[in-house]
This record gives C-alpha cells, sequence and structure tokens, in this order.
C-alpha cells in the first residue's frame, strides 16, 4: 500500500511511461552474455552466445561495445589451452558479427559507403556542452537533486535511515 501511495504521488512515473528507455534491455543482454562468458568454460560454444547476447546489447546502446573487446582480452587470458582460447576468441566474434553485419551493410547502402555514420552522428551528440553541467558540486550531487525534486516522500526514507542508524 504504501509502495502504491509513493508510485501514485510521483509525477516522474507518469511523465516517462510513454519514453522508451533502451538502456534496460541493452544491460539485460549485457548481463545475459556476463552469464554466458562465466559459463563458457563448461562448454565451449556458449562462447557463440555470449558473442551474440553482447552484439545485441550493443545494438541497444552503442557504449556496450566496450564488452567486444573486454571479453576477447578476456578469452584470451584464461587458463586454457591456446587451441581452447582461439576457438572462444572465434566464436565469440562470429556471435558478435553475426548480429552486426546487418546493420553494419545497412548502414553502407544507406549512408554511401559510410559504415560508421550512425556512431560518428552519436559521438557527436555525446560530446554536446549545451547539456553539461558546469558546477563540479552540482555535478556530483544532480541525480540526488533530482529525485528529491521528483519524490518528496523520500524525505521519509532519509528520516527512517538516520534513525535506524542511530539506534543501531
Amino acid at each position: 500500500i504504501i509502495a502504491s501511495i509513493i508510485l501514485a504521488v510521483s509525477p516522474i512515473f507518469f511523465y516517462n511511461t510513454s519514453i522508451i528507455f533502451t538502456h534496460i534491455p541493452s544491460t539485460f543482454f549485457a548481463l545475459l552474455a556476463l552469464y554466458f562468458f562465466i559459463s563458457v568454460t563448461l562448454n565451449i560454444k556458449r562462447a557463440l552466445y555470449c558473442g551474440i547476447f553482447s552484439a545485441i546489447a550493443f545494438m541497444f546502446r552503442f557504449p556496450q561495445g566496450v564488452l567486444l573487446p573486454a571479453y576477447i582480452i578476456c578469452f584470451l587470458l584464461e587458463k586454457e589451452k591456446i587451441r581452447n582460447k582461439v576457438k572462444n576468441v572465434l566464436f565469440f566474434c562470429a556471435g558478435f558479427v553475426a548480429i552486426t553485419m546487418p546493420f553494419l551493410v545497412f548502414n553502407y547502402f544507406k549512408y554511401y559507403g559510410n559504415v560508421f555514420m550512425p556512431f560518428l552522428d552519436a559521438s557527436k551528440h555525446q560530446s554536446n556542452l549545451v547539456h553539461a553541467v558546469s558546477n563540479p558540486i552540482y555535478n556530483i550531487l544532480f541525480y540526488f537533486i533530482g529525485l528529491f525534486i521528483e519524490n518528496p516522500l523520500l524525505i521519509f526514507l532519509t528520516a527512517g535511515i538516520y534513525f535506524y542508524a542511530k539506534n543501531k
């Protein structure tokens, strides 16, 4: 009942109901790739699934492309025979390329030979200084302040944490 009351008076919930958040499925697929990466030593073909799911995470949000070199390095640092390391890397890269190749081919035809145009546009948006926060203290406390502005009932949470810590 308390959770439904907090949700009912929170305007941010109603504001964001029509917005598609791509970081949620991206994180899901990144964690699924991590699951297959952890269990890759049990079955060598699970590296293929690790590559597929990390590519899907990458297709939802481009910064998840950091998974590609990270997993390749981790596959190469494993304590296995060199043959198994190479197989893991090849299966991983095959899964990653199988998912991203149609996107890159589409970009080749859409942007007249520039397959990296969406990545370049995304990097321009990322380095946009219009939305940058200039005050360093406000930058650190940005989400904390925004959270209390959007839901003033969180004051009770801070008071509860204070009294819980004081009584402990």
